[in-house]
């Protein structure tokens, strides 16, 4: 069962939105955003941001970190501020402007009774491995997404992973997407087929978009999400090919959405999601109302080819070309899901003519017993 809360915390200058999922067995899970009204410097909100997490850590004491972002509007100036360990955990920093017209928000994914190994989590019969800020040193964003992959495939063998068995999710932020995405793209699916990763096998879920770390230099970023101890059938891939094309039909290898199962709940990660067709071709060209309206049709294909529905979406990211269409957006959004973790970010997409993408992650009651429990 989902609930949403959303509470003005003491601080009185944050807002923290949070969806507690609480299966018919099996330990609670929350996703948290926490975003701020202050209007003031960084540090003013950050400290608004701050006391609420804490706030926040005390009620879910209990709990443990999964993994987390900071959204940030500068992040060469304003990533050396945060705390890059959060709970225990290592965190994310992005450059992705919120729309709000804040310089800061935080999003946490939580569980309950898991045990923090180093950069870890330890949960029954799972170890799940969050990957932050994942950085190459190229001259171009093919470099640098090839270093990236191989950095990453590294450390996953160390932990005795590989990518084709055990990652689930990538995200891959590109400075310059119009310029410097072909770059990653090209990276991606040459280091994939080398891996055994091809059409005919599966790729990974994913977001490619534009985002930056702050480091000059830096034009690719990548953050990863890999589970140890899953077994034969545990991972389905989403596909919803009435509504969407195989990403390879345009030259680009992630899947567009991955469920995972466990003995007691499913796990549904979404991957970015724009306004197109079951050909490949961009709908609605230039009215981002009807883009977000196919978007949604699109997303909810995907959760239906999934056994769940928008009503079990634990959180969800929306990335907006034109900050001019985030009023319009937002409203859309609060009418279909009011209390629902979101964030809005200006963050253009990797094809000019998409004006809207958005993510998500979702969780459903699903019982199988052949598997462990989450």
């Amino acid at each position: 069962m989902m609930n949403f809360k959303t509470i003005t915390t003491d601080s009185g200058h944050s807002t923290v939105s949070m969806a507690e999922f609480a299966p018919s067995r099996g330990v609670k899970e929350y996703n948290v955003m926490i975003t701020t009204r202050l209007r003031g410097s960084f540090a003013e909100q950050l400290d608004s941001v701050m006391r609420s997490l804490n706030e926040i850590a005390e009620a879910l004491s209990g709990s443990a970190v999964m993994f987390g972002r900071w959204f940030v509007s500068d992040a060469a100036n304003q990533a050396s501020m945060l705390p890059s360990m959060v709970c225990g955990r290592q965190m994310s920093i992005i450059e992705q402007p919120l729309l709000d017209g804040s310089k800061v928000a935080l999003w946490l994914w939580l569980i309950e009774g898991a045990d923090t190994e180093s950069d870890c989590l330890k949960h029954g019969e799972y170890l799940h491995l969050w990957d932050a800020d994942r950085r190459g040193c190229g001259e171009n964003s093919y470099v640098q997404s090839r270093e990236i992959l191989e950095q990453y495939s590294a450390r996953l063998t160390v932990e005795k992973c590989t990518l084709v068995d055990d990652c689930i999710r990538t995200w891959f932020y590109v400075q310059d997407v119009d310029n410097n995405y072909g770059g990653l793209v090209v990276a991606r699916r040459e280091f994939f087929e080398d891996c055994g990763l091809r059409r005919d096998t599966h790729y990974i879920a994913s977001t490619g978009i534009e985002g930056r770390n702050g480091a000059v230099g830096s034009f690719v970023t990548m953050d990863a999400y890999a589970v140890r101890g899953l077994q034969e059938g545990q991972v389905e891939f989403l596909y919803a090919r009435d509504y969407l094309s195989p990403t390879a039909d345009y030259g680009v290898t992630f899947e567009r959405g991955t469920a995972v199962q466990y003995g007691d709940r499913k796990h549904l990660f979404i991957s970015g999601t724009a306004s197109i067709d079951s050909k490949g071709q961009v709908v609605h060209e230039g009215d981002v109302c009807l883009q977000t309206e196919r978007m949604w049709r699109n997303v909810e294909a995907l959760l239906a080819e999934g056994g769940a529905s928008f009503d079990d979406i634990q959180m969800a990211i929306v990335y907006l070309r034109d900050m001019a269409d985030y009023e319009c957006v937002r409203a859309m959004f609060a009418e279909r899901m009011p209390a629902l973790p979101i964030v809005f970010t200006l963050a253009p997409v990797c094809r000019p003519k998409w004006l809207i993408e958005m993510e998500c992650i979702a969780a459903v009651n699903s019982e199988d017993e052949r598997f462990a429990d989450f």
